[in-house]
Parts: structure tokens; sequence; C-alpha cells
């Protein structure tokens, strides 16, 4: 389950919180699972009884009671974006719709109506629209390393401008060729109209989507060795994400970016790489979660591993919090880097292993990754690197994962949906408390 669904539910504290058939969604969709069945119809409250964790002693998960789902609207594909929803769209020739948006790794859009049954509002596939495919992953994983199964196509959750009623999404796609040799893999920023699946922006006669791309400091970006996994978000007009490594990381196979593009027109407006020497590194990636938007056009990654020499405050900045500024082109105005950044490293610590956010009414940055330290940061002045990072509000030694902030108190997750620390003011955390929710998170 994805940090965002964690999150969800452990502030709703069941979900009972939605509607029922939104509840029925989500749970039939399955936010960033390896493998599901996607519903083509919503359900209904149903009378099984769900009273462990996979539905019956022998742990299955099965309904074998099941009166709605079948294989004639139920179709398989693979979903790690988290679904988005949008009450009130106006659907041309279809009325007025409470609309779920999802995005799947076959490169398909679908909008369904989150209250009732039947087909789809709309759906659309992005690799057909330009004439490609979804790339196959299994030809691509380095060293057997398998985290996605299937084919690679919209990864990250896209972002919606409500206004405009502009969806952004990035698709992956394989194009000129049907294998990774014979073809090209390419990225490509789509603005959907969330009311028709029509893209509004793209000239007559030219390829749908905008082709990403791009070099910073002498560096090229390269997509066959990369994922686009931090999930969208907008700031100042425009659209930002990040990318990371493509399955297992392996020294000088990549670096880490971070991208902006004008909502207007699709035009790139910023480009930074976390790593430009050495054997690069660095990647973004935060399990999806977007980078958080601060004042003045700032915006916040945390980066992965380094190789080799590791972090130097010049050419490397693996292993640290990233302050980005949108105005300047996405330069790298301030950051953070752990004094055990090199421990971090040997050990495959990454710190972007988790997303940063921004505590709401303080200038605060909190965040962590996987060696379970929660970072307190002052985001007007992050301290760059020093000795015992003197520098740091707190530091906390919480779990693998933030999770999320609600009325003053800061949850983060390990395995078992355990919250191990929370923030209630001051600019202090206190650990201790303990809350269990539903399953694991991954």
């Amino acid at each position: 389950m994805s940090d965002t669904a964690a999150a969800a539910a452990l502030w709703s504290g069941s979900a009972r919180a939605t509607s029922t058939h939104l509840k029925s969604w989500i749970g039939c969709v399955g936010v960033a699972a390896p493998a599901l069945l996607l519903c083509c119809t919503a359900l209904a409250a149903a009378p099984f009884a769900v009273l462990q964790r996979g539905s019956n002693p022998a742990v299955t998960g099965a309904n074998l009671s099941e009166t709605i789902l079948n294989t004639s609207n139920v179709a398989p594909d693979n979903v790690f974006a988290q679904p988005l929803y949008v009450p009130a769209v106006a659907i041309p020739k279809q009325g007025t719709h409470n609309v779920l948006f999802v995005a799947t790794m076959s490169d398909t859009l679908y909008a369904f109506d989150a209250d009732a049954q039947g087909a789809p509002l709309w759906s659309i596939n992005l690799a057909t629209r330009v004439g490609a495919m979804p790339v196959p992953m299994a030809q691509i994983a380095f060293s057997g390393n398998r985290n996605i199964v299937g084919s690679l196509g919209i990864l990250s959750t896209p972002v919606i401008d409500r206004p405009s009623h502009l969806m952004y999404v990035v698709a992956c796609t394989l194009e000129g060729g049907t294998t990774i040799e014979t073809g090209t893999m390419v990225y490509r920023l789509h603005a959907i109209d969330i009311r028709t699946g029509a893209e509004p922006l793209v000239a007559r006669g030219t390829t749908p989507g905008t082709v990403i791309s791009g070099t910073y400091a002498g560096l090229r970006f390269d997509a066959r060795y990369v994922t686009q996994r931090v999930s969208l978000t907008l700031a100042d007009n425009q659209v930002v994400f990040g990318f990371g490594a493509v399955e297992l990381e392996y020294a000088g196979g990549y670096s880490g970016w971070v991208m902006g593009y004008d909502k207007t027109t699709l035009a790139q407006s910023g480009i930074f790489a976390t790593v430009t020497g050495g054997t690069n590194g660095g990647g973004v990636w935060q399990s999806g979660r977007p980078p958080p938007v601060g004042p003045a056009g700032n915006v916040f990654v945390f980066t992965g591993n380094g190789y080799t020499s590791g972090y130097d405050g010049v050419q490397d900045f693996s292993e640290s919090a990233l302050k980005l500024n949108l105005a300047k082109g996405l330069k790298r105005v301030d950051w953070f880097t752990p004094d055990n950044w090199s421990d971090l490293d040997g050990k495959d610590q990454d710190l972007s292993s988790s997303g940063p956010l921004l505590i709401p009414g303080t200038q605060l940055l909190a965040g962590g990754g996987k060696a379970g330290i929660l970072y307190i940061l002052n985001s007007n002045n992050l301290g760059k690197f020093t000795s015992n990072d003197s520098h740091v509000v707190q530091e906390l030694q919480v779990s693998r994962r933030l999770a999320a902030w609600r009325a003053g108190i800061l949850a983060t997750l390990r395995s078992g949906w355990r919250t191990s620390a929370l923030c209630l003011g001051n600019a202090r955390c206190a650990a201790g408390v303990s809350v269990h929710g539903f399953g694991d998170y991954g």
C-alpha cells in the first residue's frame, strides 16, 4: 500500500469515513499494488464479512460469494498511482458526475462514475495515442531485480488543475519498435481534459505529449535508466516531478532528476540533476510522494544513494534534502546532508525512500528514509552539511517512513502500520505513541 493510502486509512480510522461506492472503488483498485484486478463497475455494499487479514484461515483473500464482479467487468492491469477524485465534473452529453480517475501501468486512464455501476465515462490509452506501447519491464530490469512486473506505463500519480479541468500525467512508452533494442524508451508529459480525455494543448497535426528531455551541467537526461516514480505537483503555474533509478540501482547508470514544465505550454521551465559527476546516483523516488511546495516557489525533495566518493556539496548531492527554486529554473538554493551520509550509502539506506512534508503553520520540513531517523529541518535554513548535524532542529529515531500530518500530529509508519512519533508543537517531537492499522506498506 502506498504512503498516501496508508495515511488516509490512518486518519479516517476506518473505511466507513468514505461513501460506500468510493470506498468500494478504492478497495477494488488497490493503490500501489504489484498486481490487481481493475474494476470497471462501482460496488454496492456487500454482505460478505471480512473478519481477519486475508479474509479466512487459509489467508486466500477470496470472496467466493461475489455476485457483482466477473470476467466481463474486471480487467487485469497494474496500478501504482493513487486514484484521484473530483466531484461535480460536467461530462459532455453525459451530465454531471462525481468522477474517480485511475491511471494504470498499461498507459490507460479511466474516468469512472464514483457513485454508479457501469462502463467508464471515458478511457484513453496514451501509448496507443502516440502509436507506441508500454515498456515491457522484463526487458530493462537489471540483475533480476523485479520491483515492477509487467509493463512500465503510468507509474506516478498525476495532478489535476481544477480551474482548467486539466490532468497532467507522465506516461512511459516504447516507441519505434517492440523491443528495447529496436525501439526507444520515452517519457511524455500529457495534459488531459478531465471532462473528455482530449488533449487541448496539442497543436493540430502534432504528436500528443511533450517528450521529456534536457541537460544539466553537461549531463544529459536518459529515459532508459530512470523511472518517473515521484508523483506530480503544481506550483507557480508549473508542473513539477522527479526521476529515480530504474529497477536495481547501480553505479554509473543514472542520476536523480527534478523537472518543471509550464502548465499552459508544456515547455520546460526548470531542470536539476542531483549528481553530475563521478558515477552518479542520487535518485529522487520518495516512495511515489510528490515534492512539497513552500513559499516563494520553493520545492523540496530527498535524494538517494551516491557511489564511489559520494556527497561532495558541489557535483554530488546524494543522500540529501534539496530546496529548489522554480523562479530560478529549479536552481538549488539550499540543502541538508546528514553527517552519516557515507554510512547510508554503504548500507543502501536511501534518504529518498520517503518524501518530505512541510508542517502547516510552521517553517519546518519533516522527513526520513530507510535508516528510520526523522529529521525536523528549518526550511528557511536547511543547514547544508555540518558535523553532528548541528543545524538540524531535531533528529528522532522512529521508523522507516513518514506518513501524514493532521491536527498537530506527525505520524510515521513502519511495518504493521505502527505509528511511532508525534509532533505536538514547539518544533519538537515526542516518541512512544503506538497506533495499529490495517496491514503493511510498500
